[in-house]
């Protein structure tokens, strides 16, 4: 079950540095912007409302989604199945045994 967990937090984490990078590189290309207008670098002032960076992450979120379903993503994926284990569960070859892990945790006896 651990190994599972690790496989989605890899994804996560992918998507959490993709969003950093995305936000750094935007609002760095926002900042070069208000200087090129001869803005003093001082009074640089980004807008960082919500309602600004909604729409900014929704676009960034369908670029990872696209990514994911592209062929390099789609190995990307892989990989990680296939380092855990369960690439063949993931390929429909295999059957994952019907063991829960939980089972025994919750008694009646309590």
């Amino acid at each position: 079950m651990a190994h599972i967990r690790s496989i989605i937090k890899k994804e996560r984490v992918y998507c959490k540095k993709f969003d950093k990078n995305k936000l750094a590189t935007w609002y760095s290309e926002e900042v070069q912007k208000k200087v090129d207008s001869r803005v003093n670098f001082k009074d640089v002032n980004v807008e960082r409302r919500l309602s600004v960076l909604k729409q900014i992450q929704g676009t960034w979120s369908v670029e990872v989604y696209n990514f994911f379903t592209s062929a390099q993503g789609k190995v990307y994926v892989l990989q990680g199945r296939k380092k855990a284990g369960i690439k063949g569960v993931v390929n429909e070859r295999e059957v994952l045994p019907p063991f829960d892990p939980y089972q025994g945790i919750f008694t009646d006896n309590l």
